[in-house]
């Protein structure tokens, strides 16, 4: 558990004390959402591989969580010419494509 000072608010700048926890709460889901939740938990073999609390977890920071981060472009130095090897689920480029987007130049 950790201990920060943040201002009360952007006109009173005397700190405050407040403490990080884990936040318990009781959701109300319609049967069909409780639905899909049982049947993904027991995909996935069971309550401790995922447990409702996870499968939430997790579809809450993938809908309002920070964008990842790109993974990089890794480019091969070979002498004589330089390869470009695209992260994984990148779209995929065709010397037709190049061709087509010089000629728009």
């Amino acid at each position: 558990m950790s201990v920060a000072l943040a201002p009360a608010s952007p006109l009173d700048r005397r700190p405050v004390r407040h403490k990080t926890i884990n936040l318990k709460t009781t959701l109300d889901l319609p049967p069909d959402v409780a639905h899909t939740l049982r049947m993904e938990s027991a995909r996935r073999v069971g309550r401790k591989a995922a447990s409702i609390t996870k499968l939430v977890s997790d579809a809450v920071r993938k809908t309002y969580g920070e964008p990842p981060t790109p993974k990089k472009t890794k480019i091969d130095l070979t002498p004589g010419r330089a390869v470009l090897k695209a992260p994984a689920g990148s779209p995929l480029i065709s010397s037709a494509d190049i061709r087509a987007a010089l000629e728009d130049l």
